[in-house]
């Protein structure tokens, strides 16, 4: 704990702002991924984020983005996430051809 306080103490203040900035992203991303991850549990849906289809399917992220703005593949928005289903997969990769 004190290599951590001594370390701080000597950052820039927009080096700390930035620090907290990330850290209460990175706690916020974490934390709706849980809550999404036990509702889609109760509800027995399974779930997939952007970053698990596109190593899947062995695409770019922005290219499932580009695909979700455009109406080609259907999801779920949780904050600045998309959550996307199994149903929503599957029919994505039947419109694509993909299946």
């Amino acid at each position: 704990m004190k290599e951590t306080q001594i370390h701080l103490i000597g950052m820039e203040e927009s080096d700390l702002q930035a620090l907290v900035e990330k850290s209460i992203h990175r706690n916020i991303g974490s934390k709706i991924d849980r809550i999404l991850a036990h509702i889609t549990k109760e509800q027995g849906e399974e779930i997939f984020t952007v970053k698990q289809v596109s190593k899947m399917l062995g695409v770019h992220t922005e290219t499932l983005r580009l695909h979700i703005r455009e109406g080609y593949l259907e999801c779920k928005k949780a904050g600045r996430k998309y959550i996307i289903t199994k149903a929503q997969l599957d029919s994505y990769l039947s419109y694509k051809g993909h299946a």
